[in-house]
């Protein structure tokens, strides 16, 4: 397949800046501040999973001098997982399979996708998902940086229920004031 507007990340962008300028509409959406409430691995909500694997995708698109379609591949990241249920409470049948596909729909619904954010959101379980391989160089960064976020979170230390309430509460107050500016 091939993409229109493909470019090189500049050396000079900042990751944050990239991650606003592109995404900072659907970070500022209340639908999408429900992520923050589910959890996701061990140590980290839904939210930040997603955010946290974004700035992976830039970082690798930006330090492998790689052309990317910086837009679509900061979209397509941020709604990956975006199948707003508890998937450690609510065992949907499939879910390490099929999420991807319910989160396109869901993106689709709330945000419109374009055909590489849906092929990126569709496939990013790859190679778990083994029928469903990314098709686009976008899309299998975001499998990488998936698997690797997913990795450090699943194996990083615990925090107490204290810490972690309290980050999620401040992580809360902060995405309520983005919405409010």
């Amino acid at each position: 397949m091939k993409w229109s507007g493909r470019e090189k990340i500049d050396k000079k962008a900042s990751v944050e800046e990239l991650l606003q300028e592109y995404g900072g509409d659907i970070l500022r959406d209340p639908r999408y501040q429900i992520l923050a409430t589910l959890k996701q691995h061990r140590c980290s909500n839904t939210m930040r999973h997603c955010i946290e694997v974004t700035k992976g995708c830039l970082k690798q698109a930006k330090f492998g001098r790689i052309s990317v379609d910086v837009k679509s591949m900061v979209r397509g990241a941020l709604l990956h997982d975006y199948y707003l249920y508890e998937y450690t409470s609510d065992r949907r049948k499939g879910h390490f399979h099929h999420h991807g596909e319910w989160a396109a729909q869901n993106a689709m619904k709330d945000f419109g996708l374009n055909d590489l954010e849906n092929n990126m959101v569709c496939t990013h379980m790859w190679p778990i998902s083994i029928f469903k391989f990314p098709r686009t160089r976008e899309g299998f960064i975001l499998t990488v940086q998936d698997k690797w976020v997913s990795f450090k979170e699943f194996f990083a230390r615990k925090p107490s229920v204290k810490s972690q309430k309290q980050k999620d509460k401040q992580a809360a107050k902060e995405a309520k004031k983005k919405a409010a500016l």
